[in-house]
């Protein structure tokens, strides 16, 4: 059983998901669901995942480039943001 703390409100019939491949979400679609389909057995549809080109790609091939550069924290969070992404620790 979990127990899940919200960071912030979350209005009624929002829907909460969870990362299966947490130290590989900033990877390509195509690797996070070769990682999903061999270690959970199912293709993931997120919007993420199935992306019809590589913006989604793009845009976490970024976060992986500005991940730990400190002086460019506000383009790190803009960009997690626009992907849809939480990036632990980060935020105040």
């Amino acid at each position: 059983m979990y127990h899940v703390v919200a960071q912030t409100a979350i209005a009624a019939g929002t829907e909460l998901t969870i990362c299966y491949v947490h130290d590989h979400a900033f990877l390509p679609a195509a690797d996070r669901q070769l990682q999903l389909e061999t270690s959970y057995g199912f293709v993931c549809s997120c919007p993420a995942c199935s992306c019809p080109d590589d913006a989604s790609d793009r845009r976490r091939a970024r976060i992986r480039e500005l991940y730990g550069q400190e002086a460019r924290a506000a383009e790190l969070l803009e960009t997690c943001d626009a992907e849809g992404v939480f990036c632990a620790g980060l935020r105040a």
